[in-house]
């Protein structure tokens, strides 16, 4: 979504029949019967069905590919290889192509990445709440949301280096418990420097006041 607007042309390539699952994230819905959920982070983009499976269509995303800037995908490890789609070939026969995978848990982890999940791995939910209440997450899906926002950056930081020919890694790997670490910055140099366990601080601030 950031990319698209920023201008690209992104092309997004969805499952035969039932397509994004959020699409059928809801209430509310549309008149057409859209999610909210799903309208929020699918506008400027044009959907396509595929089944990788099958090879015609496997083919037809293989020759998008082809032609592209960049790829972002999500899969499981091993997924699009068995579907005979692999990206270190790929890269070697289009070489502007930027691959930017996003995983849950890193590249060579097999868990399915769950921001709820996430959150409470990453010590979120511990500094989340009031002090003597329960761990809390967050009210949206925010480490979902940082990780693409990693990812558009990652990209974007890649595209650059491309463009001005400097020797860059064209493969990109984010992932959503990396971008939830990273984004404690305070609260984890906080623990860093002191050796002491984060708490929850309500409203209050882990630095300042109030």
């Amino acid at each position: 979504m950031v990319l698209g607007d920023l201008g690209a042309n992104v092309i997004k390539v969805e499952r035969p029949k039932r397509g994004d699952d959020t699409r059928e994230w809801g209430p509310p819905f549309d008149e057409r019967g859209e999610s909210a959920y799903y309208l929020s982070i699918n506008r400027n983009k044009l959907s396509i069905v595929a089944d990788l499976m099958a090879q015609p269509e496997r083919d037809l995303v293989v020759q998008l590919i082809g032609s592209a800037d960049v790829v972002v995908e999500n899969f499981l490890p091993g997924t699009l290889e068995r579907a005979g789609i692999d990206s270190r070939q790929l890269l070697r026969s289009n070489p502007g192509l930027v691959w930017c995978s996003i995983s849950g848990f890193g590249a060579l982890s097999r868990r399915p990445g769950y921001d709820y999940v996430v959150q409470a791995e990453s010590g979120w939910m511990a500094i989340t709440g009031e002090p003597a209440g329960e761990p809390m997450k967050t009210g949206i899906a925010l480490a979902d949301v940082l990780a693409g926002k990693d990812a558009a950056i990652a990209i974007i930081a890649a595209l650059s280096g491309r463009d001005r020919g400097i020797a860059i890694d064209r493969s990109i790997a984010i992932s959503l418990a990396d971008s939830a670490r990273a984004a404690l910055t305070n609260v984890a140099q906080n623990a860093l420097l002191s050796g002491t366990e984060t708490i929850r601080w309500g409203n209050a601030h882990a630095n300042l006041v109030p």
